[in-house]
């Protein structure tokens, strides 16, 4: 039975092109298993630039931090609770109301008297309910989706100490994964210098 790989063979297909074609199904290349067979394999890979920028960026703000004055902090450590109350006042909003829509919804399937019959279709509507209530608004009442003190407002000094930590875990972090994407990226080149120069020697079409 054909595959997709060998369902677009022909009797002058070069060899060394169903080699390339195949190469993304697994090895270094397997992460390019998801992609159209007929996307180019490129001459060279390069690292992630989405990952560089992230770890950039956090070098960046981990120096500007540093030098935050006291009320510089201060001001920040504001903002930035100010903008947690607003995004937690609009969940809890979003979450109410997603709940009224399934208690209505499940007011009017628990009057509904079908025949016998139809009663296990009844049941099973009623355990979709029930459990999207659990799952996206699990509280009654006002639908307390965080606890009063989830993110309480904090001096500038302790708020810059926290966010100098967190940074520079972060920081750690992203650095352990870039280098590590580098020692993918090269083996991944290596490996595909080797395929190509075992190509050379095959036969044309």
């Amino acid at each position: 039975m054909a595959t997709a790989y060998t369902s677009w063979l022909k009797i002058d297909t070069a060899a060394s092109e169903f080699i390339l074609r195949c190469t993304r199904a697994m090895g270094p290349l397997g992460f390019m298993r998801d992609e159209p067979l007929d996307a180019p394999i490129p001459e060279e890979f390069l690292p992630s630039e989405r990952l560089k920028k992230e770890l950039d960026d956090a070098r960046v703000e981990l120096v500007r931090l540093s030098v935050l004055t006291a009320e510089q902090a201060e001001t920040e450590a504001r903002a930035e609770y100010d903008r947690a109350v607003v995004q937690i006042q609009e969940a809890r909003y979003a979450i109410a109301k997603q709940r009224a829509v399934y208690e209505r919804m499940l007011a009017l399937i628990s009057a509904w008297k079908p025949p016998e019959e139809i009663l296990p279709l009844r049941k099973y509507m009623l355990g979709q309910l029930h459990g999207s209530i659990q799952f996206d608004c699990p509280v009654e009442g006002a639908v307390e989706c965080y606890p009063p003190d989830f993110h309480s407002l904090k001096l500038g000094k302790e708020w810059r100490d926290d966010r100098l930590a967190s940074l520079t875990k972060k920081v750690e972090r992203l650095t352990r994964e870039w280098d590590e994407e580098i020692a993918r990226t090269n083996l991944r080149n290596l490996w595909l210098r080797k395929l190509r120069e075992s190509l050379a020697g095959l036969p044309k079409p």
